[in-house]
C-alpha cells in the first residue's frame, strides 16, 4: 500500500513542480511493446449499457476495447504519446450507447501545460474530438446516464463537466485541496465525487454543490457508487479497509459493512459497486489471501445492502482499481498486475485476462543472474518457472541459471537500508542521490568495487565507491533488480514492463532489451534503435508508435514490417562484444552484406495502415454480399497498389490490384469494398500494400445466416483435405543422407488418410520422397495443391529433410538433387512455398521437420540455420499459413532408431492420433496440437529440441482431427 501512495505523491509532485511545454507531439517514431493485453496497471474499466463493449485504461499509454461477453480483444486505441509520463492513461469511459470512448490521464500536459480528454469512435478507433482546457491530470471519467455529460475528476482543482453535444467544458467543480480520483452519477444525473482532501461532495443534475462533508473512514476517500435506487452511496478508501454507506441526500453515514479479516493494517478496500437490485454490495482493493499456490487479492460481497453476512472471492493478482456491474448482474474488474475479468454475482469466474508480461516485483533479488561475460542471463518472475537466455545461442530455455546473484557487500563496501528505502546507506553513511519520494529497489557492487548500481522507481544510478554519483538514467518504469557481470562492463536489469535489459556499466546506457511472453513461447530481443532478433512469431511483440498530431489517433507499425532492414539475428553477440550499438550495427550489416546500417528513419519506410469504418464488429448481415468501408493511410509519395481481402484468414478472391491510391490528406482516404461471405460467423480482414509492403490487417467479425450453437468449431460442411508430403532421406550427396525423413512423410500421410469420412469428406494425398523429391517435382507438387484446394477445403504441406540458409540468411529446403555449392539454383527457397501458401484458397497448415542433425559438415557451410525469418513470412497475415516447425534457434532436429522417426514427427503422429485431446472431446485443434508438440518434443529430446508454432492473428483456432 505504501508503494501505491508513494507513486501518487511522485506523480502529483512532478506535475506541479513545473512544466517544460514542448508544444506538439513528437513525430519521431517511439518503440513500444505490442501485446494483445496491457503491459502495465489497468486503472479503469467500463462498459456500454448493452454490455457489448468493455474498455480499459492503462499506464502503458493505451486504451483497449474488448468483447464484454467473452473478453476477446478487439482493438487498441492509441492516443498521442511521448517519452516519460506523457500519454499515460489513468481514466477511460464508454458512452452509454457504445459509440464513443473517452480517455485521459497525463494526456497533453507536457505539450500544453493542460491535459486533454481524447474522444474515439469505438468501432473505427479513430479520434473524433479532443477536449482541452483541463488544468491537471485526469483520474476518472464518467458519462451521465442520459449521455449528455462527461465528468472528469482531476489531480487538482476538482473536476470538469464536459458537454457531449460539442465536447467542450461547460462547468468547473472547484474548492478541492487534493486529488480527486472518482466520480459517480445516479439515475437522475446527480453527481458525487471523492477527494484525497477527505471530502465527499454531492452535486445536483445542474452541477450545483448540495452537500460537502468531511468523512472519517480514512484519509484518502477513493471509490464511489450510487445504489441502483439512488438512495445510498458506498465509499471505499485508498488508505483504509473500511467501507462506508451514506445517505445519498444528506451524506449522513448510515452504516459500515463488516470488515473482519481485512483490517490487519495492510489491506484496503478502495473500489465499490452494487448488484443491480441493490441487495448486495461489493468491494475490492488490496486484500491478499493465499489460494492454490498464489496470493490473490479478494473481493468481499455483503448481503442485505452491506449490512448482512459476507463472502470473499479471489479476484486479481494485486490491487483491484475498479469494479463495475453489468446488466446481467455480473461484474467486471481491473487491476494493478495488470489483469481484468468478469465474474457472476456469486463470484464465479466467467473469464480472466492477465498480462503476457512477467512480473519481477519481488524482494528476492537473487532471481536475476548474469554470466561473467554477460552473454547469458537467468531470470524468474515473482511466481513461476526460471528461464535462461543465451545471446550466443539465441535460445531461451526453461531452466535455472547458476551464475552469481547481486551482492550488497564486497571489497570493503557495504550497502544497508536499501530495500524499498528512500535513504540507503553506504558503510553506514546515508546517501542522498534519490529523487523526492523515490525508493531504492535493488543494488549491486561491481567485482572491482569501482561502481555501485542502484535501481529505483523510475531511475538507475551509478555511484563510485565513495557514494558520488557517476551517472543516472531515466527508466520507463520501476527497475526491480540489477546484476553486474563480473567479467564484462555490463549489467542486467529487470523492469516493471516485463523486460530484461543489458546496460553499459560505464554510463548506464541501454544496449539491449529482451521481452519474453509469460508462457515462455515467444521472445524478442532489440536495440534502442529497433534492430531486433526474435523467436518465430515474436517479431511483432514490439513496434513503432507514430504520432499523427494532437487531434488524431496515432499509427502503429509492428517491427516485423521492417524486417528487411531491422531483423538482425546476430545483433546481440556483436553488441556484447563491442559494447557499442552503432559499431555493432555496422558489423552486423557487413556480415549480412548490407551496405547501410539499417538506421534509416522509420518514417521513410512506412507501409499503409487500414481502418474498417463499417460494418461494426458483431454486426448481422442480411446478404452474403457485404460492403466494407475502410480508411487507408499511406505516405503521400508511396501510393497503395493493392488491397487484399481475407475471409477467415484466407483469400476471398476479391482483391483489388492495379490501383494507385494516394491520400488526399494525412487523415487518409475512405474506400468501399464488396466481399462475399459464407454462412455463419466469419472474420473479414483487409490489408493494403505499397512499395514498403503490406499493412497490418484490419479485422471485423460479422454474422450472416445460420450460426452453429453447439459450442464446437467444426466445419459446417465437411471439407476435402489435400496433403502434399515431402521427405528426403537419400540425398545424392552422401554427406547429407538421413534415416527417417521419407518415413516421416509416409507415416504422416497414412495417419491423416484415416480422417476420410470423419472430419473430411475425402483425403487426397501426394507423397514425394527420396530420389523423386527433386526441385522440379516439389515445385509441381506445390502447383498441384494450390490448384486443387478450394476455399472450402484444407491444405496440409509436410516437409522433412535438410534446411539451409544462404549467406544472406534466406532459408532453402534441400531437394534430393541439391548441389550445396549451387544452392540458389538447385535448392528450394521458402519464398516459393510462401507464394504457394498465399495463393491457396482454403486453410493451410504447414509442418516443417527440417534442419535434421546428421553429417552436417557440408550444410553448415551456409552458416547457422535460422528458421525465424521464413516462419514469420509464411505465417504473416498476407500469406496466412499455420506453421508447425520442428526446432528453434540454432537447434537441429533429432532423429533416433528408438522413435523410428524424427522427434518432431514422432510427437506429431502421437498428438494427431489422440494424445493431444486434452479436453476429452474426441477432437484435436490447432492450439491443442501446439501444446502437445511443445511438451512432448522437449520430453523426447531431454530439452535439446524445442518446436515452435507460428499462427496468423487472422486465423482462429479450429479442429484438424477427429478421433475415431
Amino acid at each position: 500500500m505504501k508503494r501505491l501512495l508513494l507513486v501518487f505523491m511522485m506523480i502529483f509532485s512532478m506535475v506541479y513542480a513545473g512544466t517544460a511545454v514542448a508544444g506538439e507531439p513528437s513525430s519521431e517514431p517511439i518503440l513500444k511493446l505490442n501485446t494483445k493485453m496491457h503491459t502495465s496497471s489497468i486503472w479503469r474499466i467500463d462498459m456500454d449499457t448493452q454490455g457489448y463493449y468493455l474498455v480499459t485504461a492503462s499506464d502503458d499509454k493505451s486504451v483497449m476495447v474488448w468483447n464484454a461477453k467473452t473478453g476477446e480483444y478487439l482493438k487498441t486505441l492509441r492516443p498521442p504519446i511521448d517519452k516519460g509520463n506523457e500519454g499515460r492513461v489513468y481514466s477511460s469511459a464508454i458512452s452509454k450507447d457504445g459509440r464513443f470512448v473517452a480517455a485521459s490521464g497525463w494526456t497533453g500536459w507536457d505539450w500544453h501545460a493542460q491535459c486533454s480528454v481524447y474522444i474515439f469512435n469505438t468501432s473505427s478507433g479513430e479520434m473524433v474530438a479532443r477536449v482541452t482546457g483541463l488544468d491537471s491530470v485526469v483520474y476518472d471519467l464518467e458519462f451521465s446516464p442520459d449521455g449528455k455529460f462527461l465528468a472528469a475528476t482531476m489531480g487538482r482543482n476538482g473536476a470538469k463537466i464536459i458537454s457531449t453535444a460539442n465536447w467542450t467544458v461547460t462547468a468547473s467543480l472547484t474548492g478541492y485541496s487534493d486529488q480527486s480520483h472518482c466520480a459517480a452519477f445516479d439515475k437522475k444525473g446527480n453527481l458525487v465525487t471523492s477527494s484525497f482532501d477527505g471530502h465527499l461532495r454531492l452535486y445536483d443534475s445542474s452541477f450545483q454543490l448540495q452537500k460537502d462533508v468531511l468523512v472519517q473512514g480514512g484519509k484518502k476517500p477513493y471509490g464511489l457508487a450510487f445504489s441502483p435506487d439512488g438512495k445510498k452511496i458506498a465509499l471505499g478508501y485508498q488508505d483504509s479497509p473500511r467501507v462506508q454507506v451514506f445517505d445519498a441526500s444528506s451524506l449522513e453515514l448510515l452504516y459500515e459493512p463488516d470488515i473482519a479479516g481485512v483490517d490487519n493494517g495492510k489491506n484496503f478496500l478502495n473500489t465499490v459497486c452494487w448488484s443491480k437490485d441493490g441487495k448486495q454490495l461489493y468491494a475490492g482493493g488490496y486484500y491478499m489471501i493465499y489460494v492454490n499456490g498464489k496470493w490473490w487479492s479478494h473481493m468481499r460481497r455483503w448481503e442485505k445492502e452491506g449490512k448482512g453476512k459476507f463472502k470473499d472471492f479471489p479476484l486479481c493478482l494485486n490491487t483491484c482499481w475498479d469494479i463495475k456491474t453489468l446488466t446481467d448482474d455480473s461484474f467486471v474488474f481491473s487491476g494493478y498486475y495488470p489483469d481484468f475479468g468478469r465474474f457472476d454475482r456469486d463470484g464465479k469466474q466467467l473469464y480472466y485476462k492477465s498480462s503476457e508480461v512477467f512480473s519481477f516485483a519481488d524482494n528476492d533479488k537473487s532471481k536475476l543472474k548474469i554470466s561473467d561475460d554477460g552473454f547469458t542471463i537467468g531470470f524468474a518472475p515473482y511466481s513461476g518457472a526460471a528461464y535462461t537466455f543465451s545471446l550466443r545461442e539465441r535460445q531461451l530455455l526453461e531452466k535455472q541459471a547458476n551464475f552469481p546473484a547481486s551482492v550488497t557487500s564486497r571489497g570493503g563496501i557495504t550497502i544497508t537500508d536499501w530495500l524499498n528505502s528512500t535513504a540507503p546507506r553506504l558503510n553506514g553513511t546515508q546517501l542522498s542521490f534519490l529523487e523526492k519520494y523515490e525508493r531504492c529497489i535493488s543494488a549491486d557492487i561491481s567485482s572491482d568495487g569501482g561502481t555501485i548500481v542502484f535501481s529505483a522507481d523510475y531511475s538507475i544510478y551509478g555511484l563510485d565507491a565513495n557514494g558520488t554519483q557517476k551517472w543516472k538514467i531515466t527508466a520507463p518504469g520501476t527497475v526491480w533488480s540489477v546484476n553486474i557481470a563480473d567479467g564484462r562492463e555490463v549489467f542486467a536489469a529487470t523492469y516493471s514492463d516485463g523486460t530484461v535489459r543489458w546496460h553499459r556499466l560505464s554510463d548506464g546506457r541501454e544496449l539491449l532489451a529482451l521481452f519474453v511472453t509469460n508462457d515462455g513461447k515467444r521472445w524478442v530481443l532489440w536495440t534502442p534503435s529497433g534492430h531486433y532478433d526474435s523467436s518465430p512469431g515474436g517479431q511483432d511483440l514490439i513496434g513503432w508508435h507514430v504520432n499523427e498530431g494532437t487531434d488524431r489517433t496515432a499509427s502503429f507499425y509492428p517491427a516485423g514490417r521492417f524486417a528487411s532492414t531491422t531483423y538482425r539475428p546476430d545483433i546481440g553477440t556483436y553488441i556484447l562484444d563491442l559494447l557499442d550499438v552503432d559499431l555493432a550495427l555496422q558489423k552486423s550489416g557487413e556480415s549480412r552484406g548490407i551496405t547501410d546500417t539499417g538506421r534509416k528513419n522509420i518514417l521513410q519506410s512506412l507501409p499503409p495502415t487500414v481502418t474498417i469504418l463499417s460494418p461494426e464488429n458483431g454486426a448481422t448481415m442480411t446478404s452474403a454480399l457485404v460492403q466494407i468501408q475502410v480508411l487507408i493511410k499511406t505516405p503521400e509519395n508511396d501510393p497503395v497498389t493493392e488491397i487484399r481481402t481475407l475471409v477467415n484468414g484466407r483469400p476471398s478472391g476479391e482483391d483489388v490490384r492495379g490501383i494507385m491510391i494516394r491520400p488526399r490528406s494525412k487523415a487518409g482516404e475512405p474506400h468501399t469494398l464488396k466481399i462475399t461471405i459464407p454462412e455463419g460467423e466469419c472474420e473479414i480482414s483487409i490489408l493494403a500494400k505499397n512499395s514498403m509492403g503490406y499493412s497490418e490487417p484490419a479485422t471485423v467479425r460479422i454474422i450472416y445466416g445460420r450460426v452453429t450453437t453447439s459450442g464446437d468449431d467444426e466445419f459446417l460442411i465437411k471439407p476435402k483435405l489435400y496433403i502434399l508430403a515431402i521427405g528426403v532421406s537419400n540425398y545424392n550427396d552422401e554427406n547429407l543422407r538421413l534415416r527417417y525423413p521419407s518415413k516421416d512423410a509416409k507415416d504422416f500421410t497414412e495417419l491423416m488418410a484415416k480422417q476420410k469420412g470423419a472430419l473430411y469428406r475425402d483425403v487426397v494425398t501426394n507423397l514425394i520422397t527420396d530420389e523423386k523429391a527433386t526441385r522440379d517435382s516439389i515445385l509441381e507438387g506445390l502447383e498441384w495443391i494450390q490448384t486443387e484446394t478450394t476455399s472450402k477445403d484444407v491444405a496440409m504441406i509436410f516437409i522433412a529433410g535438410h534446411g539451409m540458409n544462404d549467406n544472406n540468411g534466406h532459408l532453402y529446403f534441400l531437394p534430393a538433387d541439391v548441389i550445396v555449392e549451387k544452392l540458389k539454383r538447385t535448392g528450394l527457397p521458402t519464398e516459393e512455398i510462401s507464394r504457394t501458401v498465399a495463393a491457396i484458397a482454403g486453410k493451410v497448415i504447414y509442418f516443417m521437420d527440417t534442419c535434421h542433425s546428421g553429417n552436417m559438415t557440408v550444410a553448415r557451410r551456409g552458416g547457422d540455420i535460422d528458421l525465424t525469418q521464413a516462419l514469420n513470412e509464411l505465417s504473416s497475415a498476407e500469406n496466412g499459413a499455420i506453421v508447425f516447425c520442428s526446432s528453434s534457434g540454432k537447434q537441429y532436429s533429432l532423429e533416433s532408431e528408438k522413435w523410428g522417426n524424427g522427434a518432431f514427427t514422432k510427437a506429431l503422429l502421437e498428438g494427431l492420433s489422440g494424445k493431444a485431446d486434452y479436453v476429452g472431446k474426441n477432437k484435436i485443434t490447432i492450439n491443442q496440437l501446439d501444446l502437445y508438440l511443445s511438451e512432448r518434443v522437449k520430453e523426447l529430446t531431454n530439452g535439446k529440441q524445442t518446436p515452435v508454432t507460428a499462427k496468423p492473428e487472422t486465423v482462429r483456432d479450429f479442429t484438424i482431427v477427429i478421433k475415431k
